[in-house]
């Protein structure tokens, strides 16, 4: 149950903004236009927040591309993540920067759950909940797995 608020904590956090705003807008003394003027306005600026802010980044478009990745003689750092998911959008700028310095040494998957593929490949690698990162070693075999990234130690010793 606490993987399926993880994975939607965005969504649900939203809508429990707009019913308790939406609440307080009934309750108060406003001209009905204004009411749902402002109702509007919060709903336009958490959509844009959204489309702002969601991690986006896919590697694979399917599971024989991530299997192919995953084959060719090099570790791999795998990022399993939901677009739903606020701790997926908050430690995006540090898995963007880890990406960045290891990219040239390690295989990176990033898989968004929701995706078709994202779905056998969570299933194959028996993720639990969002964000979570797999580490492989060249053989293709799981040497670490965490909720939180990998220490540049343990991503060292991989290569």
């Amino acid at each position: 149950m606490s993987a399926f608020f993880n994975q939607y904590s965005y969504l649900l956090i939203s809508l429990a903004i707009l019913f308790g705003i939406g609440w307080l807008l009934y309750r108060t003394r406003l001209r009905s236009s204004y009411k749902i003027s402002l109702f509007l306005g919060l709903m336009v600026a958490l959509a844009s927040l959204w489309v702002t802010l969601k991690p986006s980044n896919t590697d694979v478009q399917s599971v024989s591309q991530a299997e192919e990745m995953i084959a060719n003689g090099k570790p791999t750092f795998i990022q399993f993540y939901s677009q739903y998911c606020l701790g997926c959008v908050a430690i995006q700028p540090e898995v963007d920067k880890l990406i960045a310095e290891i990219h040239d040494d390690l295989n990176v998957l990033r898989i968004d759950i929701h995706s078709q593929h994202g779905s056998v490949l969570s299933e194959r690698y028996a993720f639990q909940f969002s964000p979570e990162f797999i580490l492989l070693d060249s053989a293709g075999n799981e040497s670490w797995r965490g909720h939180t990234l990998p220490d540049t130690q343990t991503l060292q010793s991989l290569s």
